[in-house]
């Protein structure tokens, strides 16, 4: 009896030495209770015997990320004016006070009279921009001219000009007080042999009906009050003799060419026609100006004076030639309305015969040129 009872209580002993099968309720996180804690657990890699490795806690920050917030909770990236010289920075620019590669000065301030000019250029003589305290003038290519405005040197002194006592070829053929071998005095106002006549762009601007304080409304109208206004002008510039406008329309009759109204060719060969002041010659002859157009940009008006902003518009509805275009002029030059033809003061064909404009525009301007017949 006793036999069988020990071998019951060893039976009893065994069955509590067997393993337990794995139970699926192990998790540390009960799906059920969702608090979702990390459980620690043990890096197999870590045979040394040191501490397990745990994950990083899902609310901590690290010093690489930026560590700034918006009011929405979205991270803030850093300030662009906090980038240091390794990232690049602003990109270099004209005007911001610093002298970068391909730029000759950069004063932060670029004034058009200042020592450092835009596009961060230096101010120097010849470049069209009058350094103030430094240059007196600059006509920018325009230095230094026959007749012109400014000196190479940017001053108003040593400009070459008719009376200066050098004779100037290409634009003189005698100087001040000289006489020839017949016995002609040299023309004192444009250095010139012979019969020489002035051509000039007018100082006033007209609309295509030719309006102007400078004459009462309807006391003339068309192409003659063209010429009218021409010669008003050429009196309070000084100017002796008859002018014309370079100015035709589409009457058909035998006021409505130019070189009609002017006589043309009558004058001969020996004519040459000069700007005022300084004796530019812009043709030698009337065959020359109507073949071949200005040896140069008619830009002196009837006082001598530069015209700015260059080239500009000028009423004409004229050929090469010196007769009608036959296109649309204003109506005859009596009216704001429509279109009419211009020219601009270039050279080439281009002087006479550009492109048609609008009527009611106040800036177009006139050519004047001294003829033979008598108002």
């Amino acid at each position: 009896m006793k036999t069988h009872l020990h071998f019951f209580i060893f039976g009893l002993a065994l069955l509590g030495c067997e393993p337990s099968e794995p139970s699926t309720s192990s998790d540390s996180s009960d799906p059920a209770t969702g608090t979702g804690e990390t459980e620690t657990e043990t890096d197999p890699a870590n045979s040394t015997g040191d501490m397990p490795t745990t994950s990083a806690p899902t609310t901590g920050t690290t010093t690489d990320e930026p560590t700034g917030t918006g009011t929405d909770g979205e991270t803030e990236l850093p300030d662009e004016s906090d980038t240091d010289e390794t990232t690049g920075g602003d990109e270099p620019m004209c005007g911001d006070g610093i002298v970068d590669e391909g730029e000759a000065c950069d004063d932060g301030i670029l004034a058009d009279d200042g020592p450092c000019v835009m596009g961060c250029h230096l101010n120097v003589c010849g470049d069209g921009y009058v350094h103030a305290g430094v240059e007196v003038c600059d006509a920018g290519e325009q230095n230094g001219i026959y007749g012109g405005s400014c000196s190479e040197e940017c001053t108003t002194e040593n400009i070459p000009h008719c009376g200066d006592g050098i004779l100037q070829e290409g634009y003189e053929t005698c100087e001040e007080g000289e006489q020839n071998g017949d016995g002609v005095t040299c023309d004192p106002n444009h250095c010139q042999w012979g019969n020489s006549r002035y051509i000039f762009i007018s100082s006033a601007t007209f609309r295509g009906n030719l309006e102007s304080n400078l004459i009462e409304d309807g006391e003339t109208t068309g192409v003659k009050r063209a010429d009218d206004l021409c010669q008003i002008l050429a009196i309070s510039g000084g100017l002796p003799g008859s002018y014309y406008a370079w100015l035709s329309d589409n009457n058909g009759n035998e006021i409505s060419d130019v070189a009609a109204r002017m006589g043309g060719g009558e004058d001969g060969a020996d004519v040459v026609y000069v700007m005022p002041k300084g004796g530019v010659v812009i043709a030698n002859g009337w065959d020359e100006l109507v073949s071949d157009g200005p040896a140069e940009p008619i830009i002196r008006t009837e006082s001598g004076g530069l015209l700015n902003d260059l080239p500009v518009r000028v009423w004409t509805n004229t050929a090469m030639d010196g007769t009608s275009l036959g296109q649309s002029a204003c109506n005859n030059w009596t009216s704001a309305d429509g279109f009419g033809f211009t020219g601009s003061t270039t050279v080439g064909s281009a002087w006479t015969s550009l492109e048609p404009f609008l009527c009611v525009k106040t800036t177009v301007h006139l050519y004047c040129i001294q003829g033979k017949k008598e108002n």
